[in-house]
């Protein structure tokens, strides 16, 4: 029997964990149970290649022939120094720009095309006002306990503690009670909407840091050697670019401007990307997925959505000449409205099973 190996550059969302954390609890599980009509098994071992390891399915092709799925997963989320590591100071100024970023400025006309993008933006406003009511009461109570806390040395003594006062009246358990229970029923933290919010805002506008450099920079050269090592394999006969939810971004500003010497096939395949809406917010998102499909490298780029999933947005066709290379399919995701509005349908791409069918065999 014949034999034939493929590698996967998986770019994870932005809530990765760890590295191999979405790979080993979401991606795997769904490759090795969801599919019945075509066992495919994981090897116990890693996979290693110059540079990279990752993980390896087996499984035997609609042809018959034995097939190796190396897939590895490129971590990125260590990048990013987040808004809620930050002081109290830091966040409750920060927050100001965030709100007039993404509230105050065109959000709510892009809204009007879709009535889940619009229940799904008045989710966020709320979280993101809960997360900011919450750091101004800690900021009003530092202030009371020690009016020079916030670089604040001209503060009167009496502002102090009514500031203090203030902050307990609006901290009081009533609020925090009725807070607590509508985030019970909730699959994330105000503090970690926050925090992509602010990754994707500093990265649509290309931020630099003098110590650091370029969040895209540092993120995409990651990625990019990774796809460099795979693509100097000579086992692997063709590449897939794998990206979910900001990975998708990250995805497209990669493939849009990545050139290599060794021509191989390379596939894109995104699924629960913000891609329409964050085009709104930033042209060029639109510009570099015009680039990706004129890339000569890349042969075809796949893109999944789902009306269930009201985090993404489905991706709107790149105005390029090579249009036909994009083909975007909608799924259904079987999910209660319950983990709709909460967003837990997002991760639910990875258990799709004409998902994963496509991801184990392209033409």
């Amino acid at each position: 029997m014949s034999s034939q190996k493929e590698a996967v550059i998986f770019i994870p969302g932005f809530y990765a964990r760890s590295k191999g954390y979405f790979l080993e609890n979401f991606l795997a599980v769904g490759l090795t149970t969801r599919l019945e009509n075509k066992p495919v098994e994981m090897e116990r071992d890693e996979v290693k290649i110059a540079g990279q390891s990752g993980r390896r399915f087996t499984y035997e092709s609609e042809a018959g022939e034995q097939k190796f799925l190396d897939v590895y997963e490129i971590f990125w989320s260590d990048l990013i120094d987040k808004l809620s590591d930050r002081s109290v100071k830091d966040q409750v100024v920060r927050g100001i720009f965030l709100f007039i970023y993404w509230f105050f400025s065109g959000i709510w006309f892009v809204a009007r095309k879709s009535r889940l993008l619009l229940v799904q933006i008045v989710i966020i406003l709320f979280l993101t006002v809960l997360w900011y009511y919450g750091n101004v009461v800690i900021a009003l109570v530092a202030i009371g306990q020690n009016p020079s806390a916030f670089g604040l040395q001209v503060l009167p003594a009496e502002w102090g503690s009514t500031l203090a006062a203030y902050g307990k009246t609006l901290g009081g358990w009533p609020i925090w009670a009725v807070a607590s229970i509508i985030l019970s029923f909730l699959p994330t933290s105000p503090a970690s909407l926050v925090d992509v919010m602010d990754f994707i805002a500093r990265y649509l506008q290309d931020e630099t840091v003098s110590t650091v450099g370029g969040i895209r920079d540092r993120i995409r050269q990651r990625v990019a050697i990774a796809l460099g090592d795979v693509l100097k394999e000579a086992e692997y006969e063709r590449v897939t670019v794998l990206a979910h939810s900001a990975g998708v971004l990250v995805g497209i500003d990669l493939l849009a401007d990545y050139r290599s010497k060794i021509s191989k096939p390379i596939r894109f395949v995104s699924m629960g990307g913000q891609i329409e809406f964050l085009s709104y917010k930033s042209t060029w998102i639109s510009e570099e997925a015009a680039r990706c499909l004129d890339n000569r490298l890349l042969v075809t780029w796949e893109d999944y959505y789902s009306e269930q999933d009201w985090l993404s947005t489905k991706t709107p066709t790149p105005k390029s000449g090579n249009a036909p290379k994009f083909n975007s399919s909608r799924i259904q995701l079987r999910m209660p409205l319950a983990k709709q509005i909460t967003g837990e349908t997002h991760d639910a791409y990875f258990f799709e099973r004409s998902l994963l069918e496509r991801l184990l065999e392209w033409n």
